[in-house]
């Protein structure tokens, strides 16, 4: 603010970076979300999960298992059923992007990651971004984030959240 004023949105910055903060010691560094028996440090992931989590992105949206079938790693259903799930969810964040006309910061990046890990990205955009009164100011004097009214329509159609609903039926079948 002018004149050494602490800026209106200081406090919910501080507690949206302080609740980050803590979000990411607790599902990255803390034993509490993998039970009494892990070890810390991401749960104690070792290599059998990892692989399982790289056949889970072969097996992405159920595309090599129908195209390819003998080229598809055999997973639970019930756990690519639920990996389909989170990425679904995390593509619905693409109605957002016109919430990025005018910000300091790109979107995209932010949308991309919130895809694999939600809110370990999600919410620092919401920390970076500008207020939408100043976004849309900045966006009318052709400062900021640029985002084309094209995707725009398209992350904003009714289209995009019916199948998405189809995605997440085939998850769950």
């Amino acid at each position: 603010g002018a004149g050494g004023d602490m800026p209106q949105d200081l406090p919910a910055k501080v507690a949206l970076w302080g609740g980050w903060a803590v979000y990411l010691f607790h599902i990255f560094f803390s034993d509490s979300p993998c039970g009494a028996g892990a070890t810390g440090d991401m749960c104690g992931i070792g290599m059998p999960t990892i692989l399982e989590a790289v056949y889970l992105s072969i097996n992405f949206w159920f595309v090599t298992p129908l195209v390819f079938p003998s080229l598809a790693p055999e997973l639970h259903p019930a756990l690519e059923g639920l990996f389909n799930f989170v990425i679904t969810y995390g593509i619905l964040f693409t109605g957002f992007l016109s919430d990025g006309r005018g910000q300091k910061v790109p979107m995209a990046p932010f949308l991309v990651g919130t895809a694999f890990l939600t809110n370990v990205f999600y919410l620092p955009y919401l920390g970076l971004r500008r207020p939408v009164a100043e976004a849309t100011a900045a966006s009318a004097r052709g400062e900021g984030e640029k985002v084309s009214d094209q995707l725009v329509g398209w992350a904003e159609s009714k289209s995009l959240p019916l199948a998405m609903i189809g995605v997440f039926c085939a998850c769950v079948a």
